[in-house]
């Protein structure tokens, strides 16, 4: 299964949560940003290589993969002039393709949790329209059980980076868009001893388009 992060990362996380919220106090010049989304999951890499499975006393070869899928989910934090920190939430539900040879492939549903700390910086700014680079980390929560066996539920490090753009409707709300790479490491069968695949760098892409709100 995907491998639980070492309880060190975990309290580095939660120090990082924990000075996020405490960044929330007053400060000069200071803004506060929200914003909800929706948009599409697009996994790039497969989970596994080539694999032999034992199928009904027959010995075949099965390959895993994402499917597409759809996310939502929210962002908060503040804004500083051209800088903002912000957390996210994001919810994918996906599926997990098995395609085993000569017989039919098996789809297995999954679901995805991803939270992250992420920081933007506005390279293009402006009053209608502004164009921002962001990069961040988190922990991304995967749940399913697996019909080949490999893995059931867990979760990774993550790390991603991207770009997005704002487009003002009024003086507080806009349109939000984001291109993201979400990229992790993924062993589907780290609890084998005898499997020789090893961890899989995942690149899961999500395009979103949100409302955001920013006080004045």
């Amino acid at each position: 299964m995907p491998r639980l992060l070492p309880a060190g990362l975990l309290r580095l996380f939660g120090t990082a949560l924990v000075l996020g919220v405490l960044s929330v106090a007053p400060l000069q010049g200071q803004q506060f940003e929200g914003s909800a989304f929706v948009g599409t999951f697009l996994p790039t890499q497969n989970l596994t290589e080539e694999f032999s499975l034992n199928v009904d006393g027959a010995v075949r070869t099965a390959l895993q993969s994402h499917e597409n899928g759809l996310t939502f989910g929210a962002n908060a934090g503040v804004r500083w002039d051209r800088l903002a920190v912000e957390g996210q939430f994001a919810y994918i539900s996906t599926n997990i393709l098995t395609e085993i040879s000569g017989i039919e492939d098996i789809t297995t549903d999954q679901n995805i949790m991803m939270i992250s700390g992420n920081v933007l910086y506005d390279i293009l700014p402006g009053d209608f329209f502004d164009l921002f680079v962001a990069g961040g980390a988190g922990i991304k929560q995967y749940s399913a059980d697996d019909p080949a066996g490999g893995f059931s539920s867990g979760s990774d490090f993550m790390f991603n980076f991207g770009a997005g753009g704002r487009l003002a409707v009024t003086e507080t709300l806009s349109l939000r868009l984001d291109v993201r790479d979400y990229v992790s490491s993924f062993d589907a069968f780290e609890a084998d001893a005898n499997s020789e695949q090893g961890a899989r760098t995942q690149h899961d892409v999500l395009i979103t388009i949100g409302l955001s709100y920013t006080s004045r």
